[in-house]
This record gives C-alpha cells, sequence and structure tokens, in this order.
C-alpha cells in the first residue's frame, strides 16, 4: 500500500503544474523576482471564518528576505496599533493596551495573524499544484508541505502578476481569506 501511495506522489510531482510550460514558466519568474527583493511590503484585509467564529482584521505587513513578516493591525480600531512579528523560528507579538490572544496554531487551524506569514512561505516555496490563467489573470493553487492534510493557498493575481487575493483551504473548508493591496517591492 505504501509504495503504490509512494507511486502516486512521484507521478503527482511529475506532474507539477496543470497548466502549460508557458503558465508554470511565468508562475515561477513571479516568485524568482519576489526572492531576488529585499522583501515587500502590503495591506491585506483579513477574514477568518472558523464557523462559529468570525474575525476581521486590516493587517499592514511588512516582509523581508528571509519571509519573515513583521504586522500593525490598522482595524479594527479597537485593536488598532497592535505589532508582531513571526518568522520561521516562531512568532512574537508586542501588546501594547490589548491582547489577542491567538497561538500560532490554535486548536490546529492557523489563527489569522498566521496568514500573511503563510502567504509569504506559499509565495517563496511552497509546492505549486496548478497555475491558471483567465483573461491574462494568474491564479496559483500552492500546498504549504507535501503531506495528506497540507493547507491549500490559493493566490490569485492581477494582470501585472500581483497578488490581489488569497484564500486559505484547509481539510476542504475555507479557513481564512485575504484581500490584498498596495503589495510593492522593497
Amino acid at each position: 500500500m505504501k509504495r503504490l501511495l509512494s507511486l502516486i506522489v512521484f507521478i503527482f510531482m511529475l506532474a507539477g503544474c496543470a497548466g502549460t510550460q508557458e503558465d508554470m514558466d511565468r508562475a515561477l519568474a513571479f516568485r524568482q523576482r519576489l526572492l531576488n527583493q529585499s522583501g515587500c511590503q502590503f495591506l491585506c484585509d483579513l477574514t477568518a471564518d472558523y464557523g462559529d467564529i468570525l474575525y476581521k482584521f486590516t493587517l499592514d505587513c511588512k516582509a523581508n528576505e528571509k519571509g519573515d513578516i513583521s504586522f500593525t493591525v490598522s482595524a479594527p480600531e479597537s485593536i488598532s496599533g497592535i505589532t508582531g512579528t513571526i518568522s520561521n523560528s516562531g512568532g512574537k507579538v508586542k501588546f501594547d493596551e490589548s491582547v489577542l490572544g491567538f497561538p500560532i496554531l490554535s486548536e490546529d487551524l492557523p489563527t489569522p495573524l498566521s496568514a500573511p506569514w503563510l502567504f509569504m512561505t506559499a509565495l517563496r516555496s511552497g509546492y505549486i499544484r496548478t497555475c491558471d490563467y483567465e483573461k491574462g489573470k494568474m491564479a496559483l493553487t500552492i500546498a504549504d508541505t507535501y503531506e495528506e492534510d497540507a493547507i491549500l493557498i490559493q493566490i490569485y493575481f492581477d494582470e501585472q502578476d500581483v497578488p490581489v487575493s488569497c484564500e486559505f483551504i484547509w481539510k476542504g473548508r475555507r479557513i481564512l481569506s485575504m484581500v490584498i493591496s498596495s503589495f510593492t517591492y522593497l
């Protein structure tokens, strides 16, 4: 059984991006451009939908060349100004007067504050499962790992290959979504 599963995984790895080679080249060109920069910054309107709980935030994010993210909450006003950083080595959140009570992974679900970091990690090094184009716009589906229960990140780009939104799918359900604006390289 394990050999059959290994063969299936190998075939999927060989299949790579569902699209033409030109599509894959365009997706990889974006990744290379991102990796060659000193970082990037963007605003994101984030929605986390955990079924019984819905969170909405606006974050001002900055990523360095390693993919570490620093963020400042800009909305809602009740938690505006809270800052933090998330990196491969862990997360740290600085609080002024308010506390956001999320660990990096809460009850096996990614927290809203981890979404920008997951987004950047997917763009920089995630396994590109599919890349499609419709009316000149690129859409990528990227898995955060090769594991069976990987989080799928569907990233949508504009005509200039700038990310404008993404959705995080886990176990067949959208749990996080981001609308991205003001994406610029540093």
